[in-house]
């Protein structure tokens, strides 16, 4: 801190306020305060630096061009780290377009720019969108020479990250692997980038059932990895996964200590810990405790997030299986429909999670069927049984088992309704 303060006092006794060399250090502060945190202060400094650069003109490639498009890039970095992702993809886009004006094509901070559009638009939940960028970059840094090795196991590890998201499980293991390959050639084996490979490989064995792979990965990246939040979430994933919710709480409670600690309350990690304590909540059928989660979460992702981000859409189902077990079926069922809308922005038709969502307000129609049976409303029960069934139809695979057990027990769950019906007319 103070050497940033005295840099800048010494070049403001050679040089004019608005210079690009007195930008420079505003820059430099800024970027230390943005890792210690201190978005505010190193906001400030940005916008200075930002002041200057703007009263210059950036297509002229005579000038310094590079310091203009850091400053933007640092600038996305901050709001990036605030969650903030509307101002990152402005910013880094700002930068963009400077490297590509002055900068050959291929150059790596093209690369590099086009790279962190990814991770922005990933993080926004626009995965077509992100994978288009990180493509691009995947293409740039495989090309250039020499390879900049660290830099393209960073592009496989957010490709893998994607597809992980997308649950594209056997990509995810491919991309991570790539990653994980590279750094043990060029870092040191206790270096915490090769423990955070193995701690992503480890959630891809997860979620494959692999729990034993999955347990080898995370308590070899333990020794090494800084983030504590993450362990205690892949931890608490990882014994969810076995049905020891006890001991996935116990961990689910440590990292939303850590990261409120370390993020504040209205950050994506701990909205999503809120998010998996109330699904361990729902499981152990406290949904008092899980529905209270679920509501923090989102009111956190809507406040960060745009309305068709991922995450929301995963809350507001849970949330509505809440609702549909309190026969609140109306509210429940709105929320499904938002929930699916925002899926189909992000995923085809046949992608799990709109099947699943799909699946979700079809068991929503049966479950208001069952009611208005029990009221003897047949003819609303038989409306409720037709809809489910057109959406079962669509959805469920034509050679599992599940389909045939489902539309069976529906069908003749119609016909008893049509008996009713026509008794009683």
């Amino acid at each position: 801190m103070e050497y940033h303060e005295r840099a800048i006092s010494l070049c403001r006794e050679f040089v004019s306020e608005n210079h690009q060399d007195l930008a420079a250090r505003f820059v430099d502060f800024g970027v230390t305060l943005t890792k210690q945190h201190e978005f505010d202060k190193a906001l400030d400094l940005f916008n200075k630096a930002r002041s200057i650069y703007e009263n210059q003109d950036v297509d002229n490639c005579s000038i310094d061009h590079s310091r203009y498009a850091t400053c933007y890039s640092n600038m996305a970095d901050l709001y990036y780290e605030k969650d903030d992702f509307c101002q990152a993809f402005e910013f880094s886009t700002k930068a963009l377009h400077i490297r590509e004006v002055c900068l050959r094509s291929d150059h790596p901070l093209i690369a590099t720019n086009l790279h962190n559009l990814g991770s922005i638009r990933h993080r926004q939940g626009q995965y077509y969108r992100a994978l288009g960028f990180y493509k691009r970059a995947q293409m740039l840094f495989e090309g250039v020479t020499p390879r900049n090795e660290k830099a393209l196991a960073s592009v496989y590890d957010n490709l893998a990250s994607l597809y992980f998201d997308k649950a594209e499980y056997q990509l995810a293991l491919e991309f991570y692997t790539k990653s994980l390959n590279i750094r043990k050639q060029i870092l040191d084996e206790q270096h915490p980038s090769i423990a955070r490979s193995e701690m992503q490989l480890g959630k891809v064995h997860a979620h494959l059932k692999n729990y034993k792979n999955a347990f080898d990965y995370y308590n070899r990246a333990l020794r090494y990895i800084d983030n504590l939040g993450e362990i205690y979430l892949n931890f608490g994933d990882l014994h969810s996964f076995q049905n020891e919710y006890t001991i996935a709480m116990d961990y689910y409670d440590k990292a939303l200590t850590f990261y409120k600690e370390k993020y504040g309350n209205n950050h994506s990690h701990t909205a999503m810990t809120y998010s998996k304590i109330g699904n361990t909540f729902y499981l152990l059928d406290k949904n008092d405790k899980a529905m209270l989660n679920y509501t923090l979460a989102l009111e956190i992702f809507d406040q960060i997030y745009s309305k068709d981000h991922k995450d929301i859409a995963v809350t507001l189902n849970n949330i509505a299986n809440i609702l549909v077990e309190a026969d609140q079926f109306d509210v429940a069922l709105g929320l499904y429909m938002r929930a699916l809308e925002i899926y189909r922005e992000h995923f085809t038709e046949r992608h799990p999670e709109v099947l699943t969502s799909n699946q979700n307000i079809a068991h929503c129609f049966r479950a208001m069927a069952t009611k208005c049976v029990e009221k003897q409303l047949w003819q609303d029960a038989l409306e409720f049984c037709q809809q489910a069934l057109k959406i079962y139809e669509d959805v469920l695979p034509s050679d599992s088992t599940e389909r045939e057990s489902i539309l069976k027990s529906l069908k003749n769950d119609m016909n008893q309704l049509l008996e009713l019906i026509k008794s009683n007319t």
